[in-house]
């Protein structure tokens, strides 16, 4: 219990806020830059991270304290909200005012189905030669070339529809993706997901819509900040804590998504005057799907270590170190074989 107080409790606030500085960016046209978004998308990963070791350890010990596991285990439910948002924010911002063609396809494929084959490939086989027994091997490939991952089966549906929505008409690409995710969460309902698949799909369609809407919410921020930070952030806990309380009702399910639109806001204004990031959360920021991967990967394969405390901080060290290498082994062998210069020449 000692070693979840010291990481998550006082080394993840550490590391998430070293180096903040204020920096007044009310005048700048964007919500958030390129540098906001790296970091929001690692600081969602740690959160992610320090929410399932601390519910993992929990069930090995019993000994994790209720209040302490309750508020590490919300980080992950948010963690998924900002890098959904932050995803669809980015995307647009990136899409927004251009024509998307097979190049836009392409980039995908190289940057996020390519990495993600070949680093399921790879702990595929280390966990084959750990377990070689107790694997379904051709099942386990079939898997992995569907996108067995959640997320990362989400955000890839979401790629696919806002290529979709661009062929259609630029203009009304949010509204389309509006539609596209009613359809979605109706066959989401029917094959009975869990929560998480609908809080993605929607977070990153408002993502979609912060990034269209941008110079009007710039405006209001600029105008009223206080009053929006301040009713962001109630609308944020009041939203949260209905969903928290009424958790398993079908209506709660509508508080979790609205909710995070609400923080998500919140982050946007706040990230207008503080700078927050360093090389750590930067770090995580650019291999923030490997990290969701290789965690879990880490705590599985080290189940053979008897003790939880020490299989924790060797699952925190392996992910850091297996994250670096299986991150420069897949990037060096997609730019291979989907090379800059077929991506160079995408319609503006």
């Amino acid at each position: 219990m000692i070693s979840e107080y010291i990481l998550f409790g006082l080394i993840l606030p550490v590391v998430i806020l070293w180096g903040i500085r204020k920096e007044n960016r009310l005048e700048e046209a964007q919500l958030l830059d390129k540098k906001d978004t790296s970091v929001l998308r690692g600081i969602s990963a740690f959160f992610v991270i320090a929410a399932h070791y601390t519910g993992w350890v929990e069930k090995l010990t019993g000994g994790t304290n209720a209040i302490f596991k309750g508020l590490i285990g919300q980080l992950g439910g948010i963690g998924v909200l900002i890098f959904f948002f932050v995803s669809g924010y980015g995307l647009y911002e990136s899409y927004g005012n251009r024509k998307v063609d097979y190049r836009y396809l392409l980039k995908r494929l190289r940057g996020v189905y390519l990495p993600y084959v070949l680093m399921k490939l790879v702990l595929l086989l280390i966990e084959y030669l750990c377990h070689y027994d107790e694997i379904h091997i051709w099942k386990r490939l079939f898997g992995i070339l569907l996108v067995e991952d959640w997320f990362i089966h989400v955000i890839v549906i979401q790629y696919l529809v806002f290529y979709v929505a661009k062929k259609i008409s630029g203009r009304y690409v949010v509204l389309i993706s509006i539609l596209a995710d009613i359809g979605l969460t109706v066959i989401y309902v029917l094959q009975e997901k869990p929560i998480g698949w609908f809080n993605a799909l929607w977070l990153f369609t408002f993502g979609l819509a912060a990034s269209q809407l941008q110079p009007q919410l710039v405006n209001m921020i600029r105008k009223r900040k206080w009053l929006m930070m301040a009713g962001t952030f109630l609308l944020f806990v009041i939203l949260g804590g209905l969903f928290a309380i009424n958790k398993g009702a079908a209506y709660a399910n509508v508080l979790k998504p609205l909710s995070g639109i609400f923080l998500c806001l919140f982050l946007c204004i706040v990230m207008r005057m503080v700078r927050i990031g360093n090389g750590v959360t930067h770090w995580a920021g650019k291999r923030s799907m490997h990290i969701y991967i290789v965690h879990i990967f880490m705590w599985n394969i080290l189940a053979v270590i008897p003790d939880p405390i020490c299989r924790l901080w060797l699952a925190m060290a392996a992910t850091v170190v297996g994250t670096e290498l299986i991150y420069r082994g897949t990037t060096f062998i997609c730019n291979r074989i989907i090379k800059d210069e077929v991506l160079k020449s995408e319609k503006r």
